[in-house]
C-alpha cells in the first residue's frame, strides 16, 4: 500500500479543534453528476480561502481534485461591522482560533453577507432581489465553487443578523436555522419559527440583552413549546462577541454533516 497522503499544514493544525481531523480528508467518490460534460469548469482549492465578492465574503472548504460535496452556510452578522469577514478574525478569548473554527472552514462553504440590512430603496430591492438571494447567486457563480457539489444550505444569524434570518426563511430550502445570541423577531411574532422547530439550533445569553422583554418570551417559546435545541451560554462567559465561536463549537459537526 502507498504512503497515506500528507494533509496540508492547515489540516495538521486542526487537532485542537472539536472534530477529528481525519474526517476532514476522508475518501470521497466523485459523482458523474458532478463531473460530467455538462458541468462548467471550476478551480478547486486545497485549503479554505476567503474570497471577497460584491455583496458578501465567501469561503471555500478543503477540496480534493474531484468535486467533493460540502454543505453551505449563509451567516449574517450584526451592527458595528460585526459581519462579513469579521467572522474570519481571531476570537478574542480563543486566539489564535477564529470566530468560525478553522476545522469547520475546512469542511463547509460559508457565505457571509456584508450587510445585515440593506440601504437600498424598495424599488432597487425589487429589481435586484434580496441580499440573501444575491449572495447565493454570487457564490454559485464563482469559479472556485461547483454549485452541484453543495449538499445543502443553512441560514444563521448573529445578534442583529437574526432579523435577516426571520425575513429570509423562504429564500432557500434551509437544512438548519441558527440563532447566535440573536435578536427576537422585530414585529414581535413569536410564531415565526413554529413550522421549523426541528431544524433550529441556537445559543443565547439573556444577560447580553438587558431590557429585551420580548426575548424572555421568545426563548422559552422556542425551548418549551417547540422543543428547539438551544444552549444558554451564561455559565461559560457573557461576552456577546464570543457567541459565534461558542455556537460553532457546539453545533459545527452537525452543521457540517
Amino acid at each position: 500500500m502507498g504512503e497515506k497522503p500528507k494533509m496540508p499544514l492547515d489540516g495538521e493544525q486542526l487537532g485542537r479543534d472539536w472534530c477529528d481531523p481525519g474526517t476532514l480528508h476522508r475518501s470521497r467518490t466523485c459523482s458523474p453528476a458532478l463531473t460530467g460534460s455538462n458541468s462548467r469548469s471550476y478551480s478547486p482549492l486545497r485549503s479554505w480561502k476567503p474570497i471577497e465578492l460584491d455583496d458578501c465574503t465567501i469561503t471555500t472548504p478543503y477540496i480534493e481534485p474531484c468535486s467533493c460535496a460540502a454543505p453551505a452556510i449563509v451567516l449574517y452578522g450584526g451592527i458595528d461591522d460585526c459581519e462579513g469577514a469579521w467572522f474570519l478574525r481571531p476570537d478574542p478569548k480563543h486566539k489564535p482560533e477564529l470566530r468560525i473554527p478553522r476545522s469547520l472552514l475546512q469542511r463547509v462553504y460559508f457565505i457571509l453577507p456584508k450587510h445585515h440590512r440593506t440601504p437600498e430603496t424598495k424599488k432597487a430591492k425589487e429589481q435586484k432581489g434580496s441580499i440573501c438571494g444575491r449572495c447565493i447567486a454570487e457564490f454559485k457563480g464563482h469559479p472556485h465553487v461547483n454549485p452541484k457539489s453543495v449538499t445543502s444550505y443553512s441560514l444563521c444569524g448573529f445578534s442583529a443578523g437574526g432579523y435577516s434570518v426571520y425575513s429570509n426563511l423562504g429564500t432557500e430550502d434551509w437544512k438548519f436555522i441558527g440563532l447566535i445570541d440573536a435578536v427576537p423577531p422585530e414585529d414581535g411574532n413569536l410564531s415565526v419559527l413554529d413550522t421549523l422547530g426541528d431544524c433550529v439550533r441556537g445559543v443565547y445569553n439573556l444577560v447580553n440583552w438587558p431590557g429585551a422583554e420580548i426575548l424572555t418570551k421568545f426563548i422559552p417559546h422556542l425551548i418549551v413549546d417547540l422543543g428547539v435545541n438551544m444552549i444558554e451560554e451564561g455559565d461559560v462567559a457573557n461576552n456577546h462577541l464570543e457567541m459565534p465561536y461558542f455556537f460553532f463549537t457546539e453545533y459545527g459537526c452537525e452543521l457540517a454533516a
